[in-house]
């Protein structure tokens, strides 16, 4: 059992030199050796808050009259933290005192065992069990029986137990040999004339039950509260379980090991110790042989010195961490538009949710200008209470306030916790006023997308007065061809009203792309496209005004900008708000933002130890907006003016820039805060068509901002770009003329003779295709490309853009000639006059039927031509005439060169008429 103050005694043992049993008064007389004692065990540190650091002290004192040492220790795990530099030496009487530490970080209770090791000797319950088999009667080399030499080493050993300083051992005599012989001849005592007194005499048994005698001594150790030794003497093996009972060797083990029982086994003469020295080893003690009585001494006495040797002590340490834990109900707060120097409160819950008192100050220091906590007046509030208290805000700026809030709940806690406070604060109240209101509905562009040629589209573009005052149109562009409008200004819309504009297009050819600015001014408030840019450089962190930078002043007055801006339904501006010093170096998320909230989170307050490139900035702020925009554009400059020159930021200059936002429409703004030269933030203002502001005072820069604000309703010009395409198909053949093949005639029913023709739409309109023109024997048999031998007749159909379509034509004959004829193509487009496909086709008679003669020609005379030079022709008419019926005339060879013939081979010769063939000479 544990006590206030543990003992610990380490001894060495002084043996004397003789052999025979020692009486009580020579034990007495023996060394003490060192006796350690510790201040104070179980070392309890109650309560502590997390974090702190508690420290007891841990007193080692050497009691004894030899040296102590104590070689080591158990490392301690945290929260618990010690540090014993070992090996530690104590002469007799000395001590050492050292900081036993507790620092708990988490909510928790902590405990600990810390093990030491050193020389000494606890209180000690020693079980000694005796073989008392019938071979313990042998006698050993030296004279003695084996039974005497044990009872006389086990009296010595006896006489070494310690009843002092509060160390008190205690010792018990078994013996053993068959499994029913089991005895206790001695219980627990400390009495050492008892135990020597139950030491067995001559032995009798005829078996050695070992395995069995130790187990049941350890079942009759468990009751024992100290340390616990069994010393066992035997001089032969184990019996087996046929005489024996069950234990083995593995039995004897685990119950040594769950029971804590260190075993010593002392062998006599020539046996098998293999059992007794995995059973000793596994349990922490050793195993002797003995040959003669001597040994058995000297085997004991080492025994008794290793109860001293390496023995582990501990020490007990707990202790538990409590602190207070802070919560906020709720933890995020909002102050909306409150007045510099003002302030607004919120009443809010404040709880203590951890084991330890909440100290108020604690709360209050979480907080800083221009947030505070009010009202907690109690001294502080107890575990588990919640208490009412007021979050206030009192602005010094009229900035918008968004700041984070951390904090520690707990000192028990390693995470902070954020705590969330929003206020916008301003420094002059506003007027409520009536802005007017102007939106548009209806997409122009979409209705003129494609629009074919010679036809007419219209679209509405629709003007309503959302707001409580009138608008008015001052002026209105001309709309000239190929658009026109049904309005011109100046006209009113009232409250609540609309007016409509209609604007048609007529595209008089195509394909054509047209474009129409519509444009027109007003007094009236539509959505902005607006950039808040912030010069960053180091020149924006001189003081403005007491107290106040320029770049905090410049935030403030942003922050009341923002205020008058509108994001809801009807009218959503949208804002950008970028940093710039040097070059390049332009700090914007890309963003134009439709809320006042996430716009004002973005207003800086700080700077950068760098030049300002303002020119270069300007600059590249405007390559994000567009001359395509139909909201008004205006950026914000606020700056101190300085820019570093084109050797650090580049040539852009002030005229470059105007140019810029003319060409883009939009207009600059610049406010200067500090003292350099104006001239060319003044030329850029004005250049645009912006405002130059030099504030001199907080006050100044927020009324100047105010008249920006009121420009966004004046003036305002609406621009509507309106792209539009008049488009229209085109046809396109792959043959310009159509021959036929030589029809030879045979009977009506005859197939005619085709010719594929496939003509394609190059345009971007759908073709109304049309064909006019043919008569018989031509006929026309059209339709989408097709297997041959479908006969479906198709006269007007349409093709779409880049489809083609194929056109039959058919030749069919009924008297024999040459015919030609003209086929028309035509389509509902413009800009395409028709195409002309000349179409020519012969038909004979069959070889059948017989050619009716005769011919008569006239002159019979041989033609005769002039003398021609090469290259030159001459043609002479050759007249063939029947006096009766028609016939048909056939050329049955062609002419040689250089003569040809005009006209083909057959040619019908009707009764009563002439016909001429013409006969060409072309000298080569």
């Amino acid at each position: 059992m544990r006590s206030g103050t543990l003992l610990v005694f380490v001894v060495v043992l002084v043996w004397m030199g003789k052999t025979s049993v020692p009486d009580e008064a020579s034990a007495q007389q023996r060394t003490l050796g060192p006796v350690l004692k510790i201040y104070t065990d179980p070392f309890d540190f109650d309560t502590v808050r997390c974090r702190i650091r508690r420290c007891i002290p841990l007193t080692f004192h050497n009691i004894g009259d030899t040296a102590l040492v104590l070689y080591n220790h158990d490392r301690l795990r945290r929260p618990f933290f010690v540090r014993i530099d070992t090996p530690l030496v104590l002469q007799p009487g000395e001590m050492a005192t050292f900081d036993l530490c507790y620092n708990p970080s988490l909510y928790t209770s902590d405990s600990q065992y810390v093990f030491f090791r050193a020389d000494t000797r606890l209180p000690l319950s020693i079980a000694m069990v005796h073989d008392v088999s019938s071979s313990m009667y042998t006698m050993m080399p030296d004279g003695k029986r084996r039974y005497e030499a044990a009872h006389e080493a086990s009296s010595e050993f006896i006489g070494n137990l310690l009843d002092t300083l509060g160390v008190e051992d205690e010792g018990a005599i078994y013996t053993y040999d068959y499994y029913q012989d089991f005895e206790l001849r001695q219980w627990w005592t400390k009495d050492t004339a008892a135990l020597r007194a139950a030491i067995p005499g001559r032995p009798l048994g005829t078996a050695t039950c070992t395995f069995d005698a130790i187990a049941r001594v350890i079942d009759s150790m468990k009751t024992r509260t100290k340390k616990r030794i069994l010393i066992m003497i035997t001089d032969g093996e184990d019996s087996g379980n046929v005489t024996c009972g069950p234990a083995t060797e593995e039995i004897v083990i685990k119950k040594a090991q769950d029971n804590d029982v260190r075993i010593y086994a002392i062998s006599i003469g020539n046996v098998n110790r293999e059992p007794l020295i995995r059973i000793v080893k596994a349990t922490g003690g050793k195993e002797f042989n003995a040959t003669q009585s001597t040994d058995l001494l000297a085997i004991y006495r080492e025994i008794a010195v290793d109860m001293s040797k390496n023995v582990e002590l501990d020490i007990f340490m707990k202790g538990e961490a409590v602190g207070p834990k802070v919560e906020f109900i709720p933890p995020s707060w909002t102050f909306d538009s409150v007045q510099v120097g003002e302030t607004a409160c919120q009443e809010i819950l404040l709880r203590n949710n951890g084991n330890a008192w909440l100290a108020p100050d604690t709360v209050r220091k979480i907080f800083s200008s221009p947030y505070s906590i009010t009202g907690i007046d109690v001294d502080s509030i107890a575990p588990y209470q919640t208490i009412s208290v007021r979050i206030c805000f009192t602005p010094l700026v009229p900035l918008h306030y968004e700041v984070p809030i951390p904090y520690f709940p707990s000192p028990c806690e390693f995470f902070s916790d954020t705590l969330h406070a929003t206020g916008s604060s301003f420094l002059l109240p506003r007027v409520p006023r009536k802005n007017p209101l102007l939106t548009s509905t209806g997409d122009l562009a979409q209705g003129f997308d494609t629009t074919f040629c010679r036809t007419t589209e219209c679209a509405t573009l629709e003007l309503r007065n959302v707001s409580d005052t009138s608008v008015t149109v001052h002026s209105m562009l001309p709309v000239s061809p190929p658009f026109s409008a049904t309005v011109t200004a100046p006209f009113t819309i009232g409250p609540g009203d609309a007016k409509s504009i209609t604007v048609c297009y007529y595209p008089p050819d195509a394909p054509r792309t047209d474009t129409l600015d519509l444009s027109f001014t007003a007094d009236a408030r539509v959505p902005q496209r607006i950039a808040l840019l912030f010069d960053g450089s180091v020149s924006m962190r001189s003081e403005y005004m007491p107290g106040l930078t320029r770049m905090l002043a410049s935030s403030a007055g942003a922050n009341d900008f923002l205020d008058g801006l509108i994001f809801d339904s009807s009218v959503t501006d949208r804002v950008a708000v970028a940093v710039f010093d040097t070059v390049g170096s332009t700090q914007w998320d890309g963003r134009f933002v439709t809320s006042k909230d996430s716009a004002r989170s973005l207003l800086p307050d700080s700077t950068a130890d760098q030049i300002a490139c303002l020119y270069a900035a300007v600059d590249g702020m405007l390559d994000n907006f567009s001359v395509a925009s139909t909201e008004p554009q205006s950026l914000i400059l606020f700056t101190a003016g300085e820019d570093a020159g084109a050797a650090h930021c580049g040539s852009i200059t002030d005229a470059d820039i105007v140019t810029r936002a003319v060409s883009l429409g939009v207009r600059i703004h610049c406010v200067q805060l500090g003292d350099a030269d104006s001239s060319s933030l003044r030329t850029i203002a004005q250049g645009s068509g912006g405002r130059y502001l030099r504030p001199v005072t907080l006050l100044d820069l927020i009324l100047g901002l105010r008249e920006i604000e009121l420009d966004l309703s004046r003036n305002v010009q609406f621009r509507s770009r309106i792209i539009a395409q008049g488009v229209t198909p085109i046809l396109q053949v792959d043959d310009d003329a159509l021959e036929f093949e030589t029809y030879i005639y045979q009977s009506d029913a005859q197939a005619p003779h085709m010719r594929e023709q496939t003509v394609k739409n190059v345009g971007d309109a759908p073709m109304h295709l049309q064909l006019t023109g043919l008569e018989a024997p031509f006929i026309e048999r059209s339709g989408p490309p097709r297997a041959r031998g479908e006969t479906k007749m198709l006269v007007d159909t349409v093709i779409d853009p880049g489809q083609s379509l194929l056109l039959e034509h058919l030749f069919h004959p009924a008297v024999a000639g040459f015919y030609t004829d003209t086929l028309y193509l035509t389509h509902d487009g413009c800009g395409q006059d028709p195409i002309e496909i000349p179409m020519s086709g012969r038909c004979i008679a069959s070889d059948l039927n017989p050619w009716e003669y005769p011919l008569a020609v006239n002159p019979l005379d041989p033609l005769r031509f002039d003398t021609l030079s090469c290259g030159g022709e001459q043609c002479l008419n050759l007249w063939f005439a029947t006096p009766d019926s028609a016939t048909m005339l056939r050329f049955l060879e062609e002419l040689p060169a250089p003569f040809h013939a005009v006209g083909l081979d057959s040619l019908e010769v009707s009764s009563d008429q002439d016909v001429a063939v013409e006969v060409c000479y072309r000298p080569r």
